[in-house]
């Protein structure tokens, strides 16, 4: 048996010594637009079987329909998986009727029910709302951890965490493993400071091809679907790459399928007023 769950991305799996900790609880962060939900998908696909299958968990930050729609247009996404190896289960009405307790319920009967190999829940952290006191918040983790471990299933944890929080937040301290994002792409953006013969190579080479791939699926599920939202995370790709340009554009884009997306107005006035200092 494999103890490592790979992501089917070679310089990311060999960054992270084969791939993140199998049967274990890894938290996947970042920014909002730095890739956690595609990456958490491509986990989904790459590690299911009907014998082992993945379970994607949504909680109150995105609609389910929003997440699965935007996975379609990826090249890892494979419908004939749906219902078979791949479920997809919404949590937030029954976090909003039943609170975390209701959270714990729906996913021990789901591991129960299905004997996944791997599943997923995003957004994480957006279950925090829904306990009265960071005490309940610490009984509900004892608890969902405590289920999780009586049974070999590797567990994503999603959301948008800054780094401050790492310290402060106690799903940190139960997860075996943590995944930023955002430090990735810090160590490219740090890299185009220092200049080739300086920068850092392994992380580099991984931030810059994984959000490469990024950019390419992203496009080519617009090219097919395109919309204002989804142009707008083109865009903060774009610029987490240091392609402003094409960043203006995928914004300037953006606007023209809906003239009133304020996230894409905001980072065109930013990007706009940086170049014109």
């Amino acid at each position: 048996m494999n103890d490592r769950l790979t992501s089917g991305h070679e310089p990311l799996d060999t960054v992270l010594g084969g791939g993140l900790p199998a049967n274990a609880i890894s938290l996947i962060m970042g920014r909002p637009g730095s890739g956690k939900t595609i990456l958490a998908q491509q986990y989904v696909f790459r590690n299911a079987t009907p014998e082992r299958p993945s379970i994607y968990f949504a909680t109150v930050s995105e609609p389910l329909e929003k997440i699965v729609r935007f996975g379609q247009g990826l090249d890892f996404f494979d419908r004939t998986a749906i219902g078979t190896s791949v479920f997809y289960e919404d949590l937030g009405a029954k976090v909003s009727q039943n609170g975390l307790t209701g959270v714990t319920e729906q996913i021990t009967t789901a591991i129960k029910e299905r004997r996944p190999g791997l599943i997923v829940i995003d957004s994480f952290k957006a279950l925090h709302a829904f306990a009265d006191s960071h005490a309940e918040f610490r009984r509900f983790l004892h608890e969902l951890s405590g289920r999780l471990g009586a049974f070999p299933v590797a567990s994503l944890w999603v959301g948008e965490y800054e780094d401050a929080e790492i310290g402060s937040m106690p799903e940190f301290a139960v997860a075996d493993a943590i995944l930023d994002l955002t430090t990735a792409r810090q160590y490219y953006r740090e890299a185009l400071q220092l200049g080739p013969k300086n920068a850092p190579a392994a992380f580099t080479g991984f931030a810059r091809t994984y959000t490469d791939e990024q950019i390419v699926d992203l496009a080519s599920s617009l090219a097919a679907q395109p919309t204002a939202q989804g142009y707008w995370k083109l865009g903060q790709l774009q610029e987490s790459v240091a392609s402003n340009g094409e960043a203006i554009a995928a914004y300037r884009r953006s606007l023209q399928i809906d003239a009133k997306f304020q996230p894409a107005q905001d980072a065109l006035h930013r990007l706009s007023k940086g170049s014109a200092q």
